[in-house]
């Protein structure tokens, strides 16, 4: 009997199994996905069900132009700032140019 199997975790870092459908998924794909084919609709929306050709799928389907760009996204989601972290950097710059300009001010008056 042919079925998920634990192994393929290993070998594709963006597989993932609902074990109540019994399908798999490609995560990247599923939250960031854009202009698909067939193929990449079966990996984002409906699953991968088809367990005897299911190596040569996942090859083809991580070769996959869809699924290049999916995990860009993905990629850039996780390395962009929090909005808190943009406005705290931006009010310390915010901070430092007007300290920068107090203290030219403070030169002109002594002069």
């Amino acid at each position: 009997m042919r079925s998920f199997q634990k192994s393929w975790y290993d070998l594709y870092d963006w597989l993932e199994y609902n074990p109540t459908a019994d399908a798999e998924f490609c995560f990247s794909c599923r939250c960031f996905s854009g202009n698909e084919k067939n193929l990449e609709l079966t990996f984002s929306t409906t699953g991968f069900k088809s367990w005897y050709r299911v190596l040569h799928m996942f090859k083809r389907h991580n070769l996959s132009k869809a699924h290049i760009n999916s995990t860009k996204s993905l990629g850039h989601y996780k390395n962009s700032k929090s909005i808190d972290e943009i406005i705290d950097i931006n009010k310390t710059v915010c901070l430092k140019t007007m300290e920068a300009e107090r203290l030219k001010n403070r030169k002109l008056m002594e002069r």
